[in-house]
Parts: C-alpha cells; structure tokens; sequence
C-alpha cells in the first residue's frame, strides 16, 4: 500500500512563508522554554523583604530580581545564573541553623520558602519541565493559528 502527497501551489505558498515567520522553529521552541524556566526559577525564589539589619530592601536587591539567563548562540544552550551571594546557602540548604524562616531537610537546613533549594527541585520535577514544554508548544500552536488565519 501506497500513499501519495500532493501539496497545492497555495500550501506550498503558505508553508513557505511560515518558515519566513519561523525560520528556525526548534530555536524559538528552545528560547521560549529557557524563558519560561527563568519565571519558574523567579517564582521559586524567596523573597525576603529586609536586610539583616532590619531596613527594606530594594527590589534589586532581591535575589529573585537578579535571575539572569544566557543563551548559546546556537540557541541551543543557555545557563540561568543569579549573582546574589545568599544563592548558594538558599540552593544547598547551608543556612547556621534551624528558626522561623528555616527547616531541616535532606542533611542541609533550607528556606522554608524553599525547602530543598531553587533550582534542584525544578530540574528534579519532570511534571514541570513537561508543563513548560506544553506551554511553549501551544504557544507555538496559537501563533500558527493567527498566522494561517491571517492568510485565509
């Protein structure tokens, strides 16, 4: 059994000028997840709203507004680095002990905004890595759309 494909003139037009729009799909994919993974490291990060002498912080001093993300540029690589020197004791739970604002977990004493770390429990979640995924797919999806139905 044989099955045989013939585009149309005007599918051929249309497919040629979605790859114009989208000239390199899998990078966009690519970018659109980094970025989504930034908001997700951004929105696991606690918030302390004053320093340890009790002043209120700036919001670039908090280390959920110092989120940086690089890219290769291949677009297909990219490092997500944040220089707040209290990163790594929230990430490796190195905090001196346990009080109100801390829990043991795992062998290290954690945030209790985030137990576990920042970045380890996202990368140990598949379901979220998944959720990012879908998202930037239909976001792909919904841009196809417009654009066909702008050709219409």
């Amino acid at each position: 059994m044989q099955v045989t494909f013939v585009l149309s003139q005007e599918s051929i037009q249309a497919m040629t000028a979605l790859d114009q729009v989208y000239r390199d799909g899998f990078k966009f994919l690519l970018s659109e997840w980094y970025v989504n993974l930034l908001k997700e490291l951004q929105g696991r990060t606690p918030v302390d709203r004053t320093t340890t002498k009790g002043k209120a912080k700036a919001v670039s001093e908090h280390m959920q507004a110092q989120w940086e993300l690089s890219a290769e540029m291949d677009g297909l690589g990219a490092t997500f680095g944040n220089p707040a020197a209290y990163g790594p004791t929230l990430e490796e739970g190195k905090y001196p002990g346990i009080g109100p604002r801390t829990v043991a977990q795992g062998g290290g004493i954690y945030s209790r905004q985030a137990p576990g770390g920042i970045v380890k429990p996202l990368l140990d979640d598949p379901q979220v890595l998944q959720d990012n995924l879908d998202m930037v797919v239909k976001k792909l999806g919904d841009r196809l759309d417009m654009f066909l139905q702008r050709r219409a």
